[in-house]
C-alpha cells in the first residue's frame, strides 16, 4: 500500500511555483520557488520566503532584502555541514548565499571577486565530496568549486559560439574522474577535461523510438551499480553513459514518455526515476535494464517534479506547482491491504486464498503469497450487494454471513445473496449441521435453522448488546461477551447464567470472546482487560492489564506470544516473560486501531484488520522502529520593546543559548513552536502536553505550538514533551525559562522605593509634628516663665519701690498726725503687699510647697465665704523650684478659676503621695460644665492648667458635667520630676 498525503495552500504551503525541496540535518523539509505576483511585470508588496515544514505547521523565514528583489528561488542544496547553498534570481541577475537553516542566517559566497550580481548560475553539483556549480558573466562560463568559506576557485573557463544564450537552472554537470559533462537546452553537451580541455561535443546519438534531436541535452542523470544512466531533453529513451568512450548508448527497449522528469539516488544506492504525463505521475526503477513501474498516481505535474528523500526504500517528498505531497512506500515486512476500509471478517476461501469482508465497501479475496486484492462480487436480485459482516461461515458451496438484512445465504459458484431477515445480527455461530446462533442489540440471543430457513428465540437480551459470541466444536456451550457482563447459554438444556460481579469483572463491558485451551475461554473488554473465564467453576480471572486501558478487539497466538489487537496499537504479549512490544504505523501498519472480528493466523503469517487497511506480516520478523526523535524549540514570537513590534526569531542557537525569554510587560504575548526532530514529517501518534513550573499539564493533543494571550507576570519554568501513540515519553523533554515583567509600578522594587518614600515623608512629617510640638512647649513654658519673671519684676518693683514709698508717707503722716492720711496710705501699702503676694508667693521659698498651699487655703477661707478643706501632705522634697511654683500655681489657678465660675458652696483640696506617684485632687459642688465645649472655645484657664501639668510631666484628668460639681485629678510620677 502506498501511502499518500496532499498539503497545498489550505496546509500552508505559501510557495505558488516550488522549484525546490530539501531536508535539513535535524529532518525538517525546507521549500522555496517563486511567487505569481512576485512577478516584475505584478505590482505587490509579497515577498518571497522559504518556507520550514515540521510535520504540522509551516514556518515562513524571510529572504534577505536587496534593492532588486529576489524572484525565485531555483536551488535549495545540503553541504555535507548541513548548511544549505541557495541559488537565486533577481531581477537584474543571479547569486549564491549559503543559509544555515539551524540559525535562519544568510550569507553571500563570492564567486566573481565583485559585488555585482552574476547573469547565469547553474544548480550545485557534487562530486568526490565536492561541490560545483556553474557561473556566468558576459558570454564567458565558469566551472567553480565551492569552499567551505564562502569562496570559490575557478576550475576553467569557456564561451560557446554556437548562440548566445543564458546559463540557468537547466543547465547540468555531471562528474567523472577524468572527465566532465556540461549540457544545456541551448547547446549540444560537450566533454571536458578537467582542466578545462575541451574533448568533444556529443552531437548525435542513437534515438531508437525517437527522431533525432537539434540539441543534445542531458536532462537527467542516475546511477546504478556504477553505471551511470541518463535521460536527454525531449526524448523518452533511457541511455547508458559509456565512461570509456565518453559517448551516449542507448539502452534498447526502455523508454519513458514523459512531459517532465526528475531521477534521484539515496545514499544507500537507490535510484528512483519520477515521470508524469498528462493527469498521472509514475515512480519508476530500473532492474536487470528494463524499467519497472513501480507506482502510478494521478498527480497533475505541470511545473516539473522536485523530490526530496533520505531512504527511497521508505518515503519521498514530491512537489509540483504549489502542492507537495508525501509518499510512503509500503512496507516490506508488513503487507497492507485496502487502506480505505474498515475490515471486519477474514476466513481461508481455499488453500491460497482469502476472503474479506469490510465494513460496508464489499468483499475481496486476498492472495497473500502473490500479493493480489480481487474484488469478491456479490449480487441480489441482479444488483450489486454490500454489507458489514462480522463473520463468515464458509462451506463446500455455500457461505453464511450476517449483516443489517439479517443472515445472508450466499452461493459461492453464481456469488449471489439470499437474505432472511428478521433483526440485525451480530456475530453468527455455526453450532451445529442446522442451527446458526447470532446475537443481537437490545433483543434477543436468536437461532436460525438452515433448513428451515426460520428464525427462532433462545433468550431475551433486551437489556444488553451482544458484541461477540463464541462455541467450541461439538460444545452446547455458547460464550455471549455483553454491554454489561458474560453471559452463557446451554443450547441443550436452554439454561444461563450471566455474570458482572464487579469483584471478577472489573470492566464488564466486553468486546470480544474466544478460547485458548490453557486458559480456557477469554474475554477482553473495552478498557483493556483480559480475563478468563472457566465454565465448570464458574471462576474468572483476570490475566491481563492493557497499559493505555485500549479496547481489545482481537487476539491471535503465536507459540507462548499473544497479539493482542488494541484500539490503540498491537501487542506482542509474551505469556512468560510478561514482556510487550506494542506496533503502530511506525512500524508498518496501516493504522494505530485494530477492528473487532478481524483476525486470522495462517501459515505463513497473520492477518489483522484496522480501521485503516488490513494488515499481514510474519511475526518472527516484525521488529520494533525505535524512536530516536526529539523536541526543539523552533519558533519564539514575542513583542520587542525597542522596535514596538512583535517579532519571530527562527534562530535556535540563539534560542538554545538564551537562557530565558523576556516578557515586556507592554505586552506579555508568547508564542511557541516547537517540533520533532528526525520525524517523519506526517507520523501519526505523537501528541504533546506542557505545563509551568510543575503544575498540572496541559494536553495539547497533535499541536504542536503553545500561545499565551497575556501571561501573568513572574519567573516560569515552561515544560513540554512528546508522547507516542502508546502514551510513552520520547526524546527529552523540552525546558524554556520565561521571565514575563511586570509594570514597572507593580514590581517589587518600585514598591520598595515607594514604600520607603512614604514612610520618609510620615517620618519626615511626624518629625515636623514633634518640632512643632517642642516648639509649642518650649513657647509656653518661655511665655509661662515670662509671665513668672514679669510677676516676679512687678512683685519686687511694689515690694522695693512701692511699698517702700507708701512706708516713708505713712511714717512722716504719723510724724505730724496726719490720721486719715496714715489710715489711707496704710490700707494702700496692705493692698500693694497683697498685690505681690499675688504676683509672687514670697512664702514658697521660706515655707515650702506644702505650707504655702496651707496658707493659700487658709487666704481664701478668711476672704471669701466658700468653704474649703484641704488635705495636704509634705511633698516639699519632691520639686524644684520651678516645678514647685508650677504645681502652686496648678492649684491657685484651679481654686480661682472655681471662685469665679464654678458657684460653688465647698471646695477640697487633697494632695497626697502615692507610691511613686504625686496624687492632686480638687473637688468642688459647682455648676461645672462641658469640657467639649470649653475645648473648643480654646479657654485659655484650660489651657494654662494643662500646660502647667504637661510642664512636671504629668497626667491631668477633669470629669465635669453641668450641673454635677467638677473633679480635678492630677498625677505626677516622681521619675518624671
Amino acid at each position: 500500500m502506498l501511502h499518500q498525503k496532499k498539503f497545498t495552500k489550505q496546509d500552508g504551503v505559501e510557495i505558488d511555483n516550488i522549484h525546490s525541496i530539501c531536508y535539513d540535518n535535524d529532518g525538517f523539509l525546507w521549500i522555496g520557488g517563486s511567487n505569481l505576483d512576485s512577478r516584475t511585470i505584478i505590482l505587490s508588496d509579497r515577498k518571497l520566503v522559504l518556507q520550514r515544514f515540521n510535520g504540522n505547521m509551516f514556518h515562513n523565514i524571510n529572504l534577505p532584502d536587496y534593492k532588486n528583489p529576489i524572484l525565485s528561488v531555483l536551488q535549495i542544496y545540503k553541504r555535507k555541514d548541513g548548511q544549505f547553498y541557495i541559488v537565486v534570481m533577481l531581477n537584474d541577475g543571479y547569486k549564491l548565499l549559503l543559509f544555515n537553516p539551524f540559525t535562519t542566517g544568510f550569507k553571500p559566497v563570492n564567486l566573481e571577486d565583485q559585488d555585482s550580481n552574476l547573469d547565469g548560475l547553474s544548480k550545485i553539483f557534487s562530486y568526490d565530496g565536492k561541490d560545483y556549480i556553474l557561473s556566468q558573466k558576459g558570454t564567458t562560463i565558469s566551472l567553480k568549486k565551492l569552499d567551505s568559506n564562502l569562496s570559490s576557485s575557478t576550475l576553467f573557463n569557456f564561451t560557446s559560439s554556437e548562440t548566445k544564450f543564458l546559463m540557468e537552472s537547466s543547465s547540468r554537470i555531471t562528474p567523472f574522474k577524468d572527465f566532465i559533462l556540461i549540457s544545456d537546452d541551448n547547446f549540444d553537451t560537450k566533454v571536458f577535461k578537467w582542466d578545462g580541455t575541451l574533448i568533444k561535443s556529443i552531437d548525435t546519438v542513437e534515438a531508437a523510438t525517437y527522431r533525432v534531436q537539434e540539441k543534445i541535452t542531458i536532462d537527467e542523470v542516475f546511477f546504478l551499480n556504477n553505471i551511470h544512466y541518463a535521460f536527454l531533453y525531449k526524448n523518452p529513451n533511457l541511455y547508458k553513459i559509456n565512461e570509456a568512450k565518453k559517448s551516449l548508448e542507448i539502452v534498447k527497449n526502455n523508454s519513458l514518455p514523459n512531459i517532465h522528469l526528475n531521477t534521484v539516488n539515496d545514499a544507500n544506492g537507490n535510484a528512483l526515476i519520477f515521470s508524469s504525463t498528462e493527469e498521472l505521475l509514475t515512480i519508476s526503477t530500473l532492474k536487470n535494464n528494463l524499467l519497472k513501474e513501480e507506482h502510478k498516481l494521478e498527480i497533475k505535474a505541470t511545473n516539473g517534479i522536485k523530490v526530496a528523500y533520505k531512504n527511497l526504500k521508505k518515503e519521498v517528498w514530491i512537489a509540483t506547482n504549489g502542492t507537495l505531497y508525501y509518499l510512503k512506500f509500503p512496507n516490506k515486512t508488513i503487507k497492507n491491504y485496502l487502506p480505505n476500509a474498515e475490515h471486519r471478517s477474514i476466513k481461508p476461501l481455499d488453500s491460497s486464498n482469502y476472503l474479506l469482508a469490510t465494513e460496508n465497501k464489499g468483499w475481496y479475496k486476498i492472495n497473500p503469497i502473490l500479493n493480489t486484492v480481487t474484488p469478491y462480487k456479490l449480487t441480489r436480485n441482479g444488483k450489486t450487494f454490500t454489507t458489514s459482516s462480522t463473520n463468515l461461515i464458509i462451506e463446500d458451496s455455500t457461505i453464511w454471513s450476517n449483516g443489517n438484512a439479517g443472515i445472508l445465504k450466499i452461493n459461492r459458484k453464481t456469488r449471489t445473496i439470499e437474505s432472511f431477515k428478521h433483526y440485525p445480527s451480530i456475530s453468527p455461530l455455526k453450532i451445529n449441521d442446522s442451527i446458526i446462533v447470532y446475537g443481537t442489540n437490545g433483543y434477543s440471543l436468536m437461532q436460525f435453522n438452515t433448513k428451515t430457513e426460520e428464525h427462532s428465540k433462545l433468550l431475551n437480551t433486551d437489556s444488553l448488546d451482544i458484541s461477540d459470541l463464541h462455541a467450541l466444536d461439538n460444545s452446547n456451550l455458547i460464550i455471549a461477551a455483553t454491554s454489561k457482563g458474560l453471559l452463557t447459554y446451554n443450547f441443550k438444556s436452554k439454561k444461563s447464567a450471566f455474570y458482572n460481579d464487579k469483584n471478577t469483572l472489573e470492566d464488564p463491558y466486553l468486546l470480544m470472546s474466544d478460547y485458548r485451551k490453557d486458559y480456557g475461554y477469554l474475554l477482553g473488554s473495552r478498557s483493556g482487560i483480559i480475563y478468563s473465564f472457566n465454565p465448570e467453576s464458574k471462576k474468572i480471572t483476570t490475566l491481563y492489564k492493557d497499559e493505555l486501558k485500549a479496547g481489545i478487539a482481537t487476539i491471535l497466538f503465536d507459540k507462548d506470544t499473544w497479539w493482542i489487537n488494541t484500539f490503540n496499537g498491537y501487542v506482542a504479549y509474551n505469556t512468560k516473560d510478561k514482556s510487550k512490544t506494542r506496533f503502530s504505523e511506525k512500524d508498518g501498519f496501516s493504522h494505530y486501531e485494530a477492528n473487532r472480528f478481524s483476525a486470522l493466523k495462517t501459515e505463513n503469517g497473520l492477518f489483522v484488520g484496522s480501521i485503516g487497511g488490513l494488515n499481514y506480516f510474519d511475526p518472527e520478523i516484525l521488529k520494533t522502529q525505535n524512536d530516536s526523535v526529539s523536541l526543539t524549540l523552533l519558533k519564539v514570537r514575542h513583542f520587542n520593546k525597542k522596535q514596538k513590534r512583535f517579532e519571530n526569531n527562527f534562530n535556535r542557537q540563539n534560542l538554545d543559548n538564551n537562557p530565558t525569554i523576556n516578557l515586556p510587560s507592554e505586552n506579555r504575548t508568547l508564542d511557541i513552536d516547537f517540533g520533532l526532530k528526525y520525524c517523519n514529517a506526517v507520523d501519526k501518534g505523537y501528541t504533546y502536553k506542557y505545563r509551568l513550573d510543575n503544575r498540572s499539564w496541559t494536553a495539547l493533543k497533535n499541536k504542536n505550538s503553545i500561545q499565551f494571550p497575556n501571561l501573568a507576570s513572574g519567573d516560569y519554568v515552561l515544560e513540554i514533551e512528546a508522547e507516542n501513540f502508546s502514551g510513552n515519553k520520547v526524546g527529552e523533554s523540552l525546558f524554556i525559562k520565561i521571565n514575563s515583567k511586570e509594570f514597572f509600578y507593580k514590581t517589587w522594587w518600585f514598591f520598595t522605593i515607594v514604600s520607603i518614600a512614604i514612610i520618609s515623608f510620615l517620618l519626615w512629617l511626624l518629625y515636623q509634628a514633634k518640632q512643632r510640638k517642642i516648639l509649642q512647649q518650649e513657647f509656653s513654658q518661655g511665655l509661662i516663665q515670662s509671665q513668672e519673671n514679669e510677676r516676679k519684676r512687678i512683685a519686687r518693683e511694689l515690694h522695693d519701690s512701692i511699698s517702700q514709698q507708701l512706708t516713708l508717707i505713712k511714717k512722716k503722716a504719723q510724724k505730724t498726725k496726719q490720721e486719715d492720711i496714715t489710715l489711707l496710705t496704710h490700707n494702700t501699702l496692705e493692698e500693694v503687699r497683697a498685690i505681690s503676694r499675688g504676683l509672687y508667693p514670697p512664702l514658697l521659698k521660706q515655707l515650702g510647697l506644702t505650707e504655702s498651699i496651707e496658707q493659700l487655703i487658709l487666704d481664701v477661707d478668711e476672704q471669701t465665704e466658700l468653704f474649703i478643706s484641704g488635705d495636704i501632705a509634705k511633698i516639699d522634697n519632691y520639686f524644684n523650684e520651678d516645678q514647685t511654683l508650677n504645681c502652686y500655681r496648678f492649684i491657685q489657678e484651679c481654686i480661682n478659676n472655681c471662685l469665679k465660675h464654678a458657684e460653688a458652696k465647698a471646695i477640697s483640696i487633697a494632695v497626697n503621695k502615692d507610691n511613686d506617684d504625686i496624687v492632686i485632687v480638687i473637688q468642688d459642688n459647682g455648676k461645672g460644665f462641658d469640657i467639649t465645649n470649653a475645648k473648643k472655645k480654646n479657654s485659655l484657664g484650660l489651657k494654662t492648667i494643662y500646660e502647667r501639668i504637661r510642664i512636671l510631666k504629668g497626667e491631668l484628668t477633669i470629669d465635669s458635667k453641668p450641673n454635677q460639681g467638677t473633679i480635678i485629678t492630677v498625677k505626677i510620677p516622681l521619675s518624671n520630676v
